[in-house]
């Protein structure tokens, strides 16, 4: 995700950088090392707190990607897909529902897996307004690229040879 956004200039540039020698992120790759360093020694309530939020905003990523399936395969029907999904409809349609499903059972207080407060909550409400915060302070980037720029950005190949070939 850091490296895509990086790419994108919705956060540092510098994100979406790839060491020369591998081709890998490795500006995001830290990154995540070291929040995952920091997340470990907290202890197992900490990261468990962690994974249940994570799962959650999984969760709602998925049901954006179902939904987005749905919807760009009701408005462009003539679109190219170079891959095609065998009843493309219904199983966004089920993937969108059991996302929802998800949501719900983590909401919902009396569910097994709902998710605790306040610890967890308040990770989540925190992981919310820092994303706010960062999409506030990134407005000036975002509307200086059209969005086919900032799809062509993301999506670039990089220029680095695999040693395997």
């Amino acid at each position: 995700m850091l490296f895509a956004l990086g790419r994108g200039h919705l956060i540092d540039g510098s994100f979406g950088k790839v060491y020369p020698r591998h081709g890998t992120p490795s500006k995001a790759i830290i990154c995540c090392a070291v929040v995952t360093a920091i997340a470990a020694c907290l202890g197992k309530g900490a990261l468990i707190a962690f994974i249940d939020v994570g799962s959650f905003c999984i969760a709602v990523a998925f049901l954006g990607v179902s939904v987005s399936l749905i919807v760009l395969r009701w408005r462009a029907p003539e679109l190219h897909r170079p891959y095609r999904l065998p009843y493309g409809s219904l199983v966004a349609g089920m993937a969108a529902g059991g996302s929802i499903f998800i949501l719900g059972a983590m909401i919902l207080p009396k569910s097994p897996v709902t998710l605790t407060y306040p610890l967890e909550w308040s990770i989540l409400t925190a992981l919310c307004l820092s994303s706010g915060l960062v999409w506030t302070l990134s407005r000036k980037t975002i509307q200086g690229i059209t969005e086919v720029e900032r799809g062509e950005l993301i999506l670039k190949t990089s220029n680095v040879k695999s040693k395997t070939a």
